[in-house]
């Protein structure tokens, strides 16, 4: 049996839920995992979470400057624009963003050339010396080290591919793309097995790329047990300063652009009896731009920064709240294909989901009747769309009936799923075939 893992990762993996709970996954199932994380700190320490093994792999100080100085000279504003502004109204990047990037797209795409073979040569020697049966590389950025990895040692290779490359919220020139498209068709027929994080995805990288369709594994919570708040003391309304009595949204997740919390706290302006609760990741700097914003709109009374909590106490805050709010705007295919952990979240919380337009939420949300989808994405159509919301659950508050089908985004079948695509690769010419998930026959 093929029994030792190397899952290799592009940045330190202490936030990063989906790999852990593939890995927790794997461990209980057997086998050997150990988590080979690229770092920029030469000071960073290795760690362990739920016994797990995070082995930082740092970036050889002669090469990270001038590599990271490639890619960030490359994305300055030109006079104070920003390269990633949104159309408000489509929630889209504009169609040429020429205008918007600085002329740097060359220095940018060598930095991501050099990149990629510096991230080999960062992960080599520790992988090698751990003598992996199969390497599991997240992400474009690590694949083409996995690949070449797993040649090196007659190994076997898993991609996990957490986005959408083609088309990411971070948008790119002709010329960048080309590198990176060339890098992921060059290496993707290498791998052995393809998980993907929605059918939508799957189905495009099979056509890009003329494969089989890939698996799709979830960014499914862990089961969450009602009495495993370990808050101490329990988070309340009163706490938050919060009166009870009032319309209680909350939005989950990493702040960053394109995320929509800009947009949903200027929504807030025209929502004066509503609060929303902010929760998750976000750098001081984004932290200070949206209080900036909800003061310019007068709403920061009723925007209620939290930092992150662990997944055993995320059930607690989200039973505290109304509703969960998802702005995520369509800046990308790769936010339009998402479905990401915060909405089973919200679903196995009971919350009801309100939600932007996107392609795979929208189609979620229909198919098991947990929410409501607004009209657009730009701050107007939320804020009068959730309006007309709001006044429906004041009528007919919300229920959530038990449906049938949504054992198929449990952990314990998202669980078997990963399983499957693991065993499929002990067999010479095995495969995993595994059906699409129930909603993709409204998205698909």
């Amino acid at each position: 049996m093929l029994k030792k893992i190397a899952m290799l990762l592009d940045h330190n993996g202490r936030h990063d839920s989906r790999v852990l709970r593939e890995a927790k996954i794997l461990k209980a199932a057997g086998y050997q995992v150990t988590i080979f994380c690229l770092n920029y700190d030469p000071d960073a320490d290795d760690f362990r979470i739920n016994d797990i093994l995070f082995t930082q792999c740092h970036i050889r100080k002669d090469m990270a400057i001038p590599v990271l100085s490639r890619l960030s000279q490359a994305l300055k504003p030109v006079g104070g624009q920003k390269y990633n502004q949104i159309n408000q109204s489509t929630g889209q990047f504009p169609t040429s963003i020429g205008a918007a990037r600085r002329a740097g797209s060359i220095k940018r795409t060598l930095g991501w050339f050099f990149a990629f073979s510096e991230n080999r040569k960062a992960v080599a020697d520790a992988v090698t010396a751990f003598q992996p049966d199969i390497i599991h590389a997240h992400d474009l950025f690590m694949l083409p080290a996995g690949a070449q990895l797993a040649q090196r040692l007659q190994c076997k290779l898993v991609y996990d591919s957490h986005e959408y490359e083609r088309s990411r919220n971070d948008p790119l020139t002709p010329l960048e793309q080309k590198m990176r498209m060339r890098f992921e068709r060059k290496f993707i027929k290498r791998a052995d097995e393809i998980i993907t994080v929605s059918d939508s995805i799957a189905a495009a990288l099979a056509k890009d790329y003329k494969i089989k369709k890939p698996a799709v594994f979830l960014n499914i919570p862990f089961p969450q047990d009602p009495d495993s708040n370990t808050l101490h003391p329990p988070l309340t309304r009163k706490q938050m300063n919060i009166p009870e009595n009032v319309r209680l949204g909350i939005y989950t997740g990493a702040m960053t652009n394109g995320r929509g919390v800009d947009i949903a706290i200027e929504a807030m302006a025209d929502l004066p009896e509503l609060h929303l609760v902010l929760l998750g990741p976000v750098s001081e700097d984004r932290k200070t731009i949206l209080r900036n914003e909800a003061v310019q709109y007068g709403v920061a009374d009723r925007c209620h920064f939290l930092p992150p909590v662990t997944e055993e106490n995320i059930l607690p805050v989200l039973q505290l709240c109304d509703f969960s709010w998802i702005p995520i705007q369509k800046t990308c295919l790769s936010h339009d294909y998402a479905l990401p952990n915060k909405l089973f979240q919200s679903y196995e919380a009971g919350l009801p989901v309100f939600a932007t337009p996107l392609s795979e939420i929208r189609s979620f949300i229909e198919y098991f009747k947990c929410g409501y989808v607004a009209e657009g994405f730009d701050a107007k159509a939320q804020a009068k769309s959730l309006k007309k919301y709001l006044e429906h659950l004041a009528i007919q508050p919300f229920t959530r009936d038990p449906h049938p089908d949504y054992a198929a985004y449990k952990y314990q079948a998202m669980a078997e799923r990963l399983l499957s695509i693991y065993k499929a690769l002990e067999s010479p010419d095995g495969s995993a075939v595994l059906a699409p998930l129930p909603h993709s026959k409204i998205c698909l």
